[in-house]
């Protein structure tokens, strides 16, 4: 083999992995769309446990806090799903309005011992070195939630929900996501090229 064949076929396997990279896609093919539908009707009120086995993240050595990537695909399966459970189909124009969607969102599930744990709590990302701010943030209290799930359950949660816009995030790269609590934070790495 030749010095031009050795570059033509690093060439060719490097082009079809960085074609077959699967990444967060922000303009949704009518393809991806319809699949994303299609497995919100298959698993109906499933959808949300199914989905969670993928988009979900936290780090090994913490028991409590984590956190759920959404993206339009996902969202897009668990509307329909949710919708399927009912016994109906999603409409045109709640779809058009997932896939239109500009943000991509974060949504954090984090514990602490006091009400209003979570006032000075902040979200943000980090992405090939660049410190990213989320356009809005969200505190809900979740505690009842968890006390009607796990007996006994007698601290306080809330879901921290962040939307970041997706034209200043690198949808098919590592990503950290860093919970900062008052002075300590959390890291969660990320690789966005895992979601769809």
């Amino acid at each position: 083999m030749n010095n031009v064949q050795v570059s033509l076929i690093c060439f060719l396997v490097f082009f079809s992995y960085c074609h077959n990279v699967e990444g967060i896609d922000v303009d949704l093919s009518e393809k991806d769309m319809q699949e994303a539908i299609d497995l919100g009707e298959q698993q109906k009120s499933n959808i949300t446990k199914h989905l969670e086995k993928q988009y979900i993240f936290k780090e090994e050595s913490q028991t409590e806090t984590h956190g759920i990537v959404r993206t339009k695909w996902s969202k897009l399966a668990l509307i329909s799903g949710s919708y399927s459970a009912d016994g109906r189909k999603i409409p045109k124009d709640l779809e058009k309005l997932i896939t239109d969607y500009t943000y991509f969102q974060i949504d954090i599930d984090t514990h602490g011992d006091k009400h209003n744990f979570y006032n000075n709590y902040k979200v943000y990302l980090i992405q090939k070195g660049i410190l990213i701010e989320p356009e809005q943030i969200r505190k809900e209290d979740i505690t009842r939630l968890y006390k009607m799930k796990y007996k006994g359950y007698s601290r306080y949660c809330v879901m921290i929900t962040s939307y970041f816009p997706y034209e200043k995030i690198y949808p098919k790269e590592i990503a950290e996501i860093v919970l900062m609590k008052d002075e300590n934070r959390e890291v969660f790495k990320i690789n966005l090229a895992d979601y769809k």
